[in-house]
Order: structure tokens, then sequence, then C-alpha cells
């Protein structure tokens, strides 16, 4: 076992250290009841060259000429001891809870006699996203405490409205703040013994916020997916593309065609597909593996399809599909999944690159990506189908959309037309 002695002779010029408490550990790494006794307190070093890593009440420790009483590697403990003892005004939660990471959510399960293992199943509510997304409000909220000493998990109405207030000026909008108010939430932090979510206050204050900073649509209209298509379908045969544009084709006309997210994409797996044969044609069905943003109880997530498209083999999505998969058959190695970079060395991609593919074959199509963004193929997508007059039913289904009223507020829109007078003239001479 590591002893002082030998820990000083590892300290040299520069070097950090720190003294954490290892109890904070309890809020982010399952520990059971009966074996937190034999945890205690250790001592970590860091280098300069690992600053890559962060530590809590780090102390640099002093310049080491060869030999040393000691005292250096107990200093972080001793102005922990001293500061512990000279603010008693502190209350435990100020203390213990690590800002900046939904610790301090599980915190507050913990301070409210919620077992470990309950905790453990609660925090399994918040998916990654969400939680990225609450962590900077629940930063600044404890921050906030602890410079004013107050208790985090009921602090005053005022202070509460103070703190949405300051995000306001700081140019937020109802949507952030609306994300600041589910934060606090979280945390089951209480005003006047209401969640401070439903307290008439703070509902009064978001109506406030929605009324001077109104949150209006992304998109009032939408691009017109014949642009993509008629791009596409100009395109060199399959065999004849670079891997990377018949990567590109092959994201984009399967988003297209099933009005998916770049989450979808990614997580399409060649060990979770079936192959069949539909009335309409051939089909590939992949069944995602884990959750995606719609996924909701007694809710069965849609498959992405690849369908045959006999009438127009340029942009048949089930055609470009087999070519890809006989591409990428000698790099693929293990992997899986789908989509593959398309340099080497050939691994799986995140959900952020085929969004950034998407964002790609936009542009090359000529879309302007300075006003819409990857995930508006969803909205371009459902919006041609609903003005091919198909049923709503039908869309709602494929989309994975709880009600008609999502699609209508949120994404179904106008599509531009390039041409509006050759438009009309065309709606007129048509049968």
């Amino acid at each position: 076992m590591d002893t002082f002695e030998s820990a000083i002779k590892l300290i040299n010029k520069g070097t950090y250290m720190a003294s954490i408490d290892l109890r904070h550990a309890y809020y982010s790494v399952p520990i059971a009841d009966e074996h937190r006794n034999l945890m205690g307190r250790c001592i970590f070093k860091m280098r300069e060259d690992n600053c890559g890593t962060t530590v809590a009440d780090a102390t640099v420790v002093h310049t080491f000429d060869g030999v040393t009483d000691g005292s250096s590697a107990h200093t972080a403990e001793g102005e922990r001891a001293a500061n512990s003892s000279g603010d008693s005004s502190s209350t435990p939660t100020q203390q213990e809870v690590d800002p900046g990471s939904m610790s301090s959510v599980r915190h507050s399960f913990r301070q409210r006699g919620v077992s470990s293992q309950a905790t453990s199943i609660l925090m399994s509510s918040w998916r990654s996203g969400t939680r990225k997304q609450y962590e900077v409000h629940l930063r600044r909220w404890i921050q906030r405490c602890r410079e004013r000493q107050i208790d985090m998990l009921q602090a005053p109405i005022a202070e509460v409205l103070e703190f949405l207030a300051e995000l306001y000026h700081q140019g937020l909008g109802y949507s952030s703040l609306n994300t600041a108010r589910a934060a606090l939430s979280s945390l089951t932090l209480t005003c006047d013994g209401i969640l401070v979510g439903q307290h008439p206050l703070v509902v009064r204050f978001m109506k406030g916020v929605f009324n001077l900073r109104p949150s209006l649509p992304r998109y009032e209209s939408t691009w017109d997916v014949g642009i993509v298509l008629k791009y596409l379908g100009a395109l060199p045969q399959p065999r004849d593309l670079t891997l990377k544009l018949l990567t590109l084709k092959l994201v984009m006309l399967v988003l297209l065609t099933n009005a998916a997210r770049a989450q979808s994409l990614h997580l399409m797996d060649l060990s979770s597909c079936t192959y069949a044969n539909g009335t309409a044609g051939k089909v590939i069905q992949f069944i995602l593996p884990s959750l995606v943003k719609q996924s909701r109880p007694g809710y069965r997530s849609p498959t992405v399809d690849i369908r045959e498209y006999p009438a127009n083999r340029n942009i048949c999505v089930y055609s470009v599909f087999h070519e890809y998969i006989s591409r990428t058959k000698a790099q693929r190695e293990g992997h899986t999944l789908l989509f593959l970079s398309y340099v080497k060395p050939f691994g799986s991609v995140s959900r952020d690159n085929i969004s950034r593919w998407t964002k790609e074959i936009m542009s090359m199509s000529g879309i302007d990506t300075s006003r819409f963004k990857a995930h508006s193929t969803r909205s371009a997508s459902v919006s041609k189908a609903k003005q091919k007059s198909l049923s709503i039913s039908v869309i709602i289904k494929k989309a994975g959309w709880t009600s008609a009223q999502t699609f209508a507020r949120f994404y179904e829109r106008e599509v531009e037309c390039s041409d509006p007078e050759a438009a009309f003239a065309d709606s007129v001479l048509q049968d």
C-alpha cells in the first residue's frame, strides 16, 4: 500500500494535489450501502501533463528541492478543515452537492429518504439529451444558492423568479427558460409547498416571457423535396459514384422516404434487419435496437424501411443500399452499424456525422443550409406527403407522432416553390 513516504517521492516541481471526499461519488457511482463505511479519503496526484483531469479543492504543492518535511502533503486537507470549521452558515446541501452535473438531482432524491436502488431508476427517467440541457441551468442555480447561502431545494419563490429573470435578461427565450424551469423542477424544488414548475407565480412569469419574447417556429416554410431528388437523380449510376457521394445519397434517400431523424439512421444495424417481398415490391426493414426520441410507454418505434422504387431507379433507395453494402463490405471488419465513415479507418460514425452529411448533400442540391438545418428533412418529407394528399393517419404513424396536432404545429409547412409563376400555369394545365 502507498504511504506518505512513497507519495512524497512522486512529487516534483509543478505537481498538483487534491483531497477528494469519496462520499461525493455516492451520487454518481452506485455503491452498496453496506460497503460505504469502507470508503475513506484519498489523495490524488496530478502532473502538469495531465491537464485534462478535473479535480476539486486542488492546491499547488510547494516547490521541492529534494528533501521535504511532508507538511505540504497535508495542505489541501488542512485548508479544507479550516474552511469547513469557519463556514458554519453553509447548509449541508450546499457543501455536498457537486455542481454541473445531474448528481445534484440524485442528491435531492437521497435527501428525501429515497433508497439508492430507487434513485438509480429515477435517474434513468432522463435521457442523455435532456441531461445535457438541464446541467447548464442546474450548475447556475447551485452556484447562485451557494453564493447566497440558501437551500437549493427549498428556496424562496422570489429567488427563483430572480434567477429566471436574470436568464431572460441574458437573452434566453421562452423555450430555453422553459427548460430552466423543468431543470429546477427535476430537483423537486418546492416553493411555498408547491413544486416550482407549477407555482402560480412561475406560471405567470412564463406567460409574461411568452408575451415579451414569443417562441416562434424556426421555419415558416420548408424546401421542396423535388429539388433534392432532381439532383440525386442526375448523379451517375450508384456503381459509378465515389464512396462519399454514394454514402450521402443513401443518407438523404433514407431520411426522406422514412421521415426519419439522424438518430434513427445512426441506430440502423445490419444484425437487426429483415428482407421481405411487400405488395409494392421488395423491402428491407430495420428494427431499431434502442430507444429513439419519440419512444414512450405503449408505443412501438417505427421501423426504418428500405423500399424498392421501380418507377425511377435513379432515386431507388433499395438499389443504392445494395451498392453501398457491396462497396463497404471489405471495410466493415465486424462493424454491424449500417453507416461507416467514407475515409480511413472506415469506422462507425456518430449521429452528428450523419447530420453533417445531410447538410452537405442539401447544400450540393441547392438548398440554403444557412436557413435550413439537417433536421428540416423531416418537415420537408411529411409536408410533401401531405401535399400529395397522403392520409394524415399514415403520416403520423410513420413519423411516430401521438396526434395530428403535433404534425400541424411543428412539421406541416408550406413547400417553397422555386418558380411560382410556372407552378401556377402547370397547376391549371394539368388534368
